[in-house]
């Protein structure tokens, strides 16, 4: 596991090398858990990391000219958790996972497997899965006590990393479904699925072709679209294929 932080503001934040600046590196090895599978390891490097940004929000970093002089305090103030779905359940130990149907920790959305209406992907005002909230955490994590004046933390304060939310999640899933959805409406000419899905991949590879854009899916198929499945849509390609969407 890699802590590292990253000022939102930073004017290089494209530059992962000049804009994220490394807190600590524990190996996977040296993981202790508890019996309800709390990772202590984590918790206690937390713990620290918690009240060194305490430490800073509160008394900050005194700045000096030449002979010594104070000209300022720099403070710092944690305004976001991103990372991707594992490390947000190790380090806010939550109830919920992406290994188990439940995958919300702020809500009852499932993966779909026993009763779509509860997929993730619903997105109907009225779906299910709206109705239930709670509770996050088994036990309350370290990152729980941080206390920077009047910033303290909140639930809402844990957030998803767009790589992961996105190209390597949700995204695959929105295009598949729409792809599914714009072939059954005939928006591509054809007189079966297969016809209409090989004008479909004709017109992405040309739209591919004039931005000079790389391609790695072939084409679209009713096995890389999960057609007949009983879920929601799912285009099978590499995360890629979310940035052309």
């Amino acid at each position: 596991m890699t802590f590292h932080f990253q000022c939102d503001l930073s004017p290089a934040l494209t530059n992962a090398g000049v804009s994220r600046f490394l807190i600590t590196t524990i190996p996977s090895t040296l993981y202790i858990y508890d019996e309800e599978g709390t990772n202590l390891t984590l918790q206690a490097a937390a713990c620290c990391i918690t009240e060194s940004l305490n430490k800073l929000a509160r008394d900050g970093v005194v700045i000096r000219d030449r002979i010594g002089e104070e000209v300022c305090r720099l403070r710092g103030f944690v305004m976001n958790f991103k990372g991707d779905w594992k490390y947000l359940a190790q380090m806010f130990n939550m109830t919920k996972t992406a290994q188990q149907e439940e995958i919300c920790w702020k809500c009852g959305a499932t993966k779909g497997t026993n009763d779509p209406d509860m997929c993730y992907v619903n997105l109907s005002p009225t779906a299910p899965w709206r109705a239930v909230h709670g509770p996050g955490w088994r036990v309350r994590p370290s990152f729980a006590d941080l206390a920077s004046g009047r910033i303290c933390f909140e639930d809402t304060m844990i957030g998803g990393d767009l790589l992961h939310i996105w190209h390597l999640g949700v995204g695959r899933d929105a295009i598949g479904s729409i792809v599914r959805q714009l072939v059954k409406e005939r928006y591509w000419p054809g007189s079966n699925i297969e016809r209409r899905l090989a004008f479909a991949t004709a017109s992405l590879k040309q739209w591919c072709k004039h931005r000079s854009m790389s391609l790695t899916i072939k084409r679209l198929s009713k096995q890389n679209l999960t057609w007949g499945s009983e879920c929601f849509g799912l285009v099978l390609a590499p995360s890629f294929v979310c940035c052309l969407s």
